[in-house]
């Protein structure tokens, strides 16, 4: 979906919780532009910013600048996002209290923290899952206690085992005439990552929270900023390419692209919200630290290009970013282009291959490209890298192909295994 530069301004405009006076006066401008209003609402559901650009539209229009129908899906569009969320927040608390009651301790992430606690009005920031994050130690028990609140293992989740080995969550899914899916997580990054986050240390400087009456913990707010940045990096996976370009707009912005403004939102607000109490030293140390200091770097310098938010301390140079390997500065290149033959001929494939079954090609991609740089890290990603000699290189690599085949090989096994079941009348996906 293309935008005009006018919908793309209006975007980013409403992407925010406080508007600053000159920015009421030009949305109010935009506002009376020639803007497909039906594109950019469907735009807007798709980045998660339907409703705050309800919510600041009804107090910029009062003259009617926008036509009835178009403030109706506006409102629609809030209203949808306040019934899910109120519901979500209360099936939160009571998944929260089953684990408190049986003494295991939850950090929440993503938007089931930042919904209630960070935007203004919860119904600002639509989430469709609970993420949550308990110990090691605490999966089976965590487990067990889900159960008993109504949860059960996902149906299209193809073998525990796996996911425990390699991978950092299970997927849950309490069944109902309004379903809600938890995803249950054990650590932040997976063995396929050169990041090496300390989660012992982010445990202990995570904060006592109520959510919804419940007990809860959230991350501090310079873990949060980095796991932010991180996961925004991982889903924007050719932001890199671009970043310093001048065309980080339009490209955030691009179906292709991969981004939602939401996760920009996301970290502006709580970078506005902590303001001068939050330390940037801390933001760079534990980033290059944990080996992230391009993912964060990129992120953060891409949400400086989109929001205009203030990154205090030098944090923007001290991390640096950009750093890409040809493979995503090719791509990105040709996908944030248009009006060649090349190029467009590169659109039009990724297009075909890519809108059809978005999640399942993103994936694949992106997991492609973290094999890469798991296999071969860059001194960005692994601080480490630079004392290693070839000898450590090559047994790097040796053992990171070993973890693919075995990876490979159990996905085969629970796809045979199920087969099998299958043409015995048996069904159901391998939980081993």
């Amino acid at each position: 979906m293309n935008l005009t530069e006018i919908e793309r301004e209006i975007l980013l405009a409403v992407a925010r919780q406080k508007v600053a006076d000159e920015g009421v006066e030009r949305l109010r401008l935009l506002l009376g532009s020639d803007a497909r209003w039906e594109t950019l609402i469907e735009s807007a559901w798709r980045h998660g910013v339907a409703p705050l650009m309800c919510w600041h539209i009804s107090r910029v229009d009062g003259g009617g600048l926008i036509p009835a129908a178009i403030r109706h899906s506006l409102r629609q569009c809030y209203v949808r996002a306040a019934f899910r969320n109120s519901f979500h927040i209360g099936q939160l608390a009571l998944a929260l209290r089953a684990l408190a009651d049986g003494g295991v301790g939850v950090i929440v992430l993503k938007g089931a923290h930042l919904a209630p606690l960070v935007y203004g009005d919860p119904a600002l920031r639509p989430f469709a899952d609970i993420d949550l994050l308990v110990c090691p130690g605490d999966v089976d028990r965590a487990l067990i206690l889900l159960a008993g609140a109504g949860y059960d293992l996902a149906p299209g989740l193809l073998s525990v085992a796996l996911n425990r080995r390699y991978h950092v969550n299970l997927p849950l899914l309490k069944r109902g005439d309004r379903p809600v899916h938890v995803e249950l997580h054990w650590r932040l990054t997976d063995r396929f990552s050169s990041h090496a986050m300390e989660h012992e240390a982010i445990w202990a400087r995570s904060r006592e929270v109520q959510i919804g009456g419940a007990p809860a913990r959230v991350l501090a707010p310079e873990d949060l900023v980095v796991y932010l940045a991180l996961h925004l990096d991982k889903h924007g996976y050719l932001n890199r390419g671009v970043v310093g370009s001048g065309r980080e707009r339009a490209f955030a912005l691009d179906g292709l692209s991969a981004n939602r403004l939401i996760w920009f939102t996301d970290l502006h607000e709580v970078c506005e919200r902590h303001g001068g109490a939050l330390d940037w030293g801390t933001v760079v140390e534990r980033s290059r630290t944990w080996g992230m200091a391009d993912s964060v770097g990129t992120s953060l310098a891409m949400l400086v290009a989109l929001l205009g938010t203030i990154v205090g301390d030098g944090a923007l140079k001290a991390l640096g970013g950009g750093t890409a390997g040809w493979f995503r500065r090719w791509l990105a290149g040709r996908l944030s282009h248009s009006g060649c033959g090349a190029r467009d001929r590169t659109r039009d494939f990724v297009r075909r291959m890519m809108l059809p079954t978005r999640k399942d090609f993103e994936l694949r991609l992106v997991r492609l490209l973290d094999l890469g740089e798991f296999l071969f890290p860059g001194r960005g990603s692994c601080p480490a890298r630079a004392t290693w000699g070839a000898g450590k290189i090559l047994a790097h690599a040796i053992r990171g192909m070993a973890m693919c085949v075995g990876l490979m090989a159990g996905v085969l096994g629970c796809h045979a295994r199920a087969r099998f079941a299958r043409l015995m009348g048996a069904g159901g996906h391998d939980r081993g």
